[in-house]
């Protein structure tokens, strides 16, 4: 009956070992599903990463744009300043050389003004000189009737 009780434990240790065979098929099987996630979970990871490096250098491209557009912004602004200050300048220039012409529009006007007075003066004094000449029977030896202005012509 030894050989009972030898092979009593040679049959529990079978079982065991074709437990532990079982379990350990169990485990490899679980470490190649978990492997497998592994691997997928990596190239998710790979690919988020490409996606957020891209993201940065989409991101880093962009932020020059922005600063190159804000410094040609900025240029633009300065240029259009001093176009604004050479405007206004002319602008002053303008406004003094129209006051200017205001005033010697005006002396102009008061020159016609002398002149056509002067003209109606000389017109007096001619009649008044005809007028004594015949009174005293002498002419003059020039001309008073003949006027420079244009208003008398």
């Amino acid at each position: 009956m030894q050989t009972d009780g030898l092979t009593l434990r040679v049959k529990q240790a079978q079982e065991k070992a074709n437990e532990l065979d079982q379990i350990n098929r169990q485990k490899k099987l679980e470490v190649q599903l978990l492997s497998q996630e592994i691997q997928v979970s990596n190239q998710h990871t790979l690919k988020a990463q490409r996606q957020n490096d891209f993201a940065f250098n989409e991101f880093a491209v962009t932020k020059s744009k922005l600063y190159d557009v804000t410094n040609k912004h900025e240029q633009a602004r300065i240029e259009l300043m001093q176009e604004i200050q050479k405007l206004a300048e002319c602008d002053q220039v303008f406004i003094k050389y129209r006051e200017q012409t205001e005033v010697e529009n005006q002396q102009i006007v008061d020159c016609r003004q002398i002149i056509e007075a002067l003209c109606n003066e000389k017109f007096q004094l001619n009649a008044d000189i005809k007028e004594l000449g015949q009174y005293c029977g002498v002419r003059a030896n020039f001309d008073f009737n003949k006027c420079l202005c244009n208003n008398c012509a």
